[in-house]
């Protein structure tokens, strides 16, 4: 039988076996930890020269843009300021330049029929009661004095080309008077089933309303306004 003593040499082995196997694995996993955290991709350096200003990441499950500004995550863009969607339009532009894609100097505006009625001309009226508010009667065309000096060869031209038929034309004729000379390019259109569409440059907008450009929008009311003042001195 064996003694008190040799159960207690037995004990304290097994005691300090246990021990030194505890330390052991405790020291294994915490080397793992360390290892695993060395393993990890180190954070991206931007240089000071450059100057962060949006990420653009795309959700895997269907597809749609996400916009990261000013530490904010955007899904549409109507969640934006206005100020900040304008910030985005420049930028866009930016980025359009640096691709080498060329923006159209003219907007290609829908091919207009001619109006086979009376009808076409008189809806074209009303969709634009909203913005000009006087008679849409066509003015009487002032008939040539006799004696009067020969004309030019350019004014002959403009005499010669045909005067649009539509209120929408005619509003856009002055208004591409208003743009000689600059770098805008700005056109309105008439459309049967959405009424008066505006272009600037290749933007297309249902209506002046929602043209989201304040100077676009008062070069086309300008343009509305001497319409009218043109139809109240020739009747």
């Amino acid at each position: 039988m064996p003694s008190l003593g040799s159960i207690l040499i037995l004990a304290l082995v097994f005691v300090t076996v246990g021990f030194i196997g505890g330390a052991l694995v405790a020291i294994a996993w915490s080397n793992r930890e360390k290892t695993e955290e060395k393993e990890e991709p180190p954070a991206r350096k931007i240089p000071s020269r450059l100057e962060p200003i949006l990420e653009l990441f795309r959700l895997r499950t269907n597809q749609q843009l996400v916009v990261f500004i000013d530490e904010k995550y955007y899904t549409k863009s109507s969640e934006m300021e206005e100020s900040l969607k304008s910030e985005l339009r420049g930028l866009a532009e930016d980025w359009l330049r640096w691709l080498g894609v060329e923006r159209p100097t003219q907007p290609v505006a829908p091919e207009l029929q001619a109006p086979p009625a009376i009808d076409i001309a008189r809806e074209s009226e009303a969709r634009l009661n909203g913005i000009v508010g006087i008679s849409t009667e066509e003015p009487p065309s002032a008939a040539p004095q006799a004696g009067s000096a020969p004309v030019m060869a350019a004014e002959l031209g403009q005499e010669l080309r045909p005067r649009p038929t539509t209120i929408v034309g005619q509003i856009n004729e002055i208004l591409q008077e208003k743009l000689a000379g600059t770098n805008k390019t700005i056109s309105l259109a008439d459309d049967m089933h959405r009424g008066v569409i505006v272009w600037v440059g290749i933007e297309k907008f249902d209506g002046i309303d929602a043209v989201p450009y304040p100077d676009a929008q008062k070069l086309i009311r300008e343009a509305v306004k001497e319409w009218e003042q043109r139809n109240e001195s020739a009747t």
